[in-house]
């Protein structure tokens, strides 16, 4: 089983017959195209992908691991979904986004990009000043109160995924 986010289905030619797909309904409504709508609409008709909607306490789950990673900021409400329902059906993340498979990784969700490889580390985001190395929550936005450098995001790696 699939869960696919809006790039697998707009940057993919999946066919969806075998019925392995799940969407949200934040996917469905992210989807502008007419002929791409239709299409999805057709596959949801014939049974080959199923609508979810995650459960509170997976959506919390998530939210809280991309916190620890640092991506929350980065992720909208339909990727936070998109990795409920992951994470609730025990399925693969289809999907393109780099924050969205480092926040899998974390959870233990394989996944797998569609048109690029993925992602072959885990990293997990803090946000620090430039100038005194002062470390922030990652919401945090504008200079250092301790120097007045910019504060940027910054990457710590773990070992190979893949």
């Amino acid at each position: 089983m699939r869960v696919l986010d809006t790039s697998a289905i707009l940057r993919s030619d999946l066919d969806f017959s075998d019925g392995e797909y799940i969407i949200t309904y934040g996917v469905l409504s992210e989807l502008l195209e007419d002929g791409v709508k239709d299409l999805i609409d057709l596959a949801i008709g014939k049974n080959h992908i199923k609508v979810h909607v995650p459960g509170e306490q997976y959506k919390k789950t998530v939210s809280s691991k991309a916190y620890e990673t640092g991506d929350l900021n980065t992720l909208s409400e339909t990727d936070l979904e998109v990795l409920a329902s992951c994470l609730e059906n025990n399925a693969v993340l289809a999907s393109d986004d780099y924050a969205m498979q480092n926040v899998a990784a974390a959870l233990g969700i394989a996944f797998e990009g569609l048109t690029h490889k993925g992602i072959s580390r885990q990293v997990t985001w803090e946000r620090v000043c430039a100038g005194c190395g002062r470390k922030f929550e990652d919401s945090f936005k504008g200079v250092c109160p301790t120097c007045g450098h910019k504060t940027r995001r910054k990457a710590s790696y773990s070992e190979r995924i893949d």
